[in-house]
């Protein structure tokens, strides 16, 4: 989108025409086109349909040379193909946007001004930017009178959508309901009389009513009235939650590094209003990253304010659950005498039960954790502890998490016990063998197909793919991937991040990455990324390496099948995955791990282990 425009292969430039780069950004910036809107764009003179076929026939042939098979012969509309996405980072030093694309054609050349005007508005307010695609299907769907409910808990944004719909609809932002005739119009759903702003908005013949609405508590009055009332297609529901991570690296944090970047998403929940304010307040050389981030005032006022609706006693509940990331098993609730009250916290919208208790969204724990007085705070987490080691004496790591927290003196048992399962471990891999690689030279990339997934993401680039991982999702997540037959090389490229809130404690192996290599050949083969000081091999055949914040492997497969799972608790994991060709030479300039030549008896429940967890097979 930035600083030159061209086509990457890798990280090299394919030799373009002009007008072959300029049709790929008419496709990645607007869509599917009809041939005669793009010939018009691009030459808009008699010939301009033979000339877009003779186009088209000379970025086939280009892209065929790096094996993507584009604009079939018949195709119309035309579509970007797929393996080319748009990269929307704005580096420093870029410079100004789609540089090298002007004077093609007078009706491409408007085309082009009117985009670097919306990216320079974009840049000057990057949240401008976000939920365009919602923006836009929005105002086609939005035919007046209508009426729209924006749902979602604080610092979501739903104020700045609606600023950027009235924008898009070229429409006054009024509040309330006194106004009539052309305009968006802001209602707050409950606080607005339920009788009267139902009549008012059901007399007008123009104009766009926007309710909104907290995830927290029952449908208001107003919000039953009008889908009573009001035909479906004059009503659309939209739910706000967390940006995605690629958008809100791409536009609000980038700049950042990775890892600083991954701190604030996470610790904003995704949240746009959240992330705004803690950007406000970043210091110029960020956070300090042995404190907790900061809680901006606007965001807790606008939590503390939708927790006055629940009674006292239930208030204290959860304030109580709060100190506790990640799953709560119904036994510790009940001990701590909280079982009545779990209703009315599902019914507001501030818990939710699968299988477990937890809270509906991470964000809001912790914000309401950072509400409650300090001393409080050690209380409920004693109390946690307490719970925890009568009732689930297996979950040691999650008692010794709460006995820390709550800066209990001594050594109890639960600590002793907590403090040897991971000292066992750590010898365990102390007196593993360190793992060698080999050498070779890697040739032509080689086909990877996705095959089943959990919650995987991917960047508008496609470059990297992605798992956000919150400390209440209650199974890891994970990607399978077919490799192509014999031996190849496997490259794995990784950002990893993660933060380590012990009280979820599923299990002591809450990894942030475990690759399986299933099939074929070889005998199956596990590698795990986590708390390993150097690269070893364990007695049982598998590598461990160390879990690294930005790293990449190269690994020699002889399977079938490579399975990614992600184990951690809280995070953010990138990674992409390339194969390659690989001969194994003294003299080769790559060098791999090769998972055959890896010492030790296989791995045997390797590929039940996989089979399990997907719950598909």
């Amino acid at each position: 989108m930035y600083g030159p425009a061209q086509l990457l292969w890798e990280t090299a430039p394919l030799r373009l025409r002009s007008k072959s780069l300029a049709l790929l950004y008419l496709l990645a910036l607007e869509g599917t086109l009809r041939r005669e809107q793009v010939a018009e764009l691009l030459w808009n003179h008699r010939d301009a349909a033979n000339n877009l076929r003779v186009e088209l026939y000379r970025l086939r042939s280009a892209l065929a040379v790096v094996g993507l098979d584009a604009f079939p012969r018949a195709q119309d509309p035309l579509r970007l193909p797929d393996g080319i996405g748009l990269d929307r980072t704005s580096r420093h030093g870029d410079g100004s946007p789609l540089q090298g694309l002007d004077d093609l054609s007078r009706s491409f050349q408007a085309w082009l001004e009117t985009q670097r005007q919306r990216l320079a508005r974009e840049q000057a307010e990057p949240a401008a930017a976000l939920r365009r695609d919602l923006v836009e299907r929005v105002a086609r769907e939005a035919r007046q009178p209508f009426v729209l409910v924006v749902r979602g808990p604080p610092g979501t944004g739903r104020q700045a959508f609606l600023q950027a719909l009235a924008r898009r609809l070229d429409l006054p932002l009024l509040h309330g309901t006194a106004a009539g005739g052309p305009a968006l119009h802001v209602v707050d759903a409950q606080t607005t009389d339920s009788r009267q702003g139902a009549e008012q908005i059901l007399r007008q013949r123009s104009g766009i009513w926007a309710l909104t609405t907290s995830t927290f508590g029952p449908d208001c009055e107003l919000l039953l009235r009008l889908r009573q009332l009001v035909p479906a297609e004059r009503m659309r529901f939209l739910e706000f939650g967390a940006l995605l991570w690629h958008e809100a690296r791409a536009l609000l944090l980038a700049g950042l590094s990775f890892t600083e970047a991954a701190r604030i998403y996470v610790g904003a929940g995704g949240h746009l209003s959240y992330l705004q304010e803690l950007l406000r307040m970043r210091p110029r050389e960020g956070f300090d990253s042995e404190l907790p981030l900061p809680l901006p005032q606007r965001i807790r006022a606008a939590y503390l304010l939708e927790a006055t609706q629940l009674p006292d006693a239930t208030r204290s509940v959860l304030d109580h659950l709060s100190v506790h990331p990640g799953t709560l098993p119904d036994a510790v609730l009940a001990r701590l005498g909280f079982a009545e009250d779990l209703d009315t916290l599902e019914m507001a919208g501030w818990l939710r039960f699968d299988r477990q208790w937890s809270f509906c969204d991470e964000t809001t724990r912790r914000v309401i954790v950072r509400t409650v007085q300090p001393g409080r705070r050690l209380h409920y987490h004693a109390r946690f502890a307490e719970a925890l080691a009568r009732t689930e004496p297996e979950l040691v790591l999650a008692a010794g998490y709460h006995r820390a927290m709550a800066g209990l003196d001594g050594t109890p048992d639960v600590i002793d016990a907590h403090s040897h399962a991971w000292l066992e471990r750590r010898a365990a891999t102390a007196h593993c063998a360190p793992a060698q690689r080999v050498r070779g030279n890697s040739g032509r990339e080689l086909a990877i197909l996705l095959e089943r997934h959990r919650h995987l993401q991917s960047g508008d680039g496609g470059v990297w793919s992605y798992w956000v991982r919150q400390p209440n999702d209650p199974e890891a997540n994970y990607a399978e991937f077919a490799l192509p037959e014999g031996v190849c090389l496997v490259r794995l490229r990784m950002n990893l991040y993660r933060e380590r809130l012990l009280g979820s404690a599923r299990d002591r192996e809450a990894f942030p990455l475990r690759l399986w290599c299933l099939g074929g050949s070889a005998v199956d083969r596990q590698v795990v990324f986590g708390d390993a000081l150097l690269p070893t091999i364990s007695s049982g055949g598998t590598l461990h390496l160390p879990g690294l914040a930005t790293q990449q492997v190269d690994l020699v497969c002889h399977h079938e099948t490579l399975r990614l799972e992600c184990h951690a608790e809280t995070g953010i994991v990138e990674f992409s995955l390339r194969a390659l060709e690989f001969r194994p030479t003294p003299s080769g300039a790559d060098y791999a791990y090769d998972l055959c030549a890896l010492p030790g008896p296989a791995r045997n429940d390797a590929r039940h282990t996989a089979t399990d967890m997907s719950g598909q097979r």
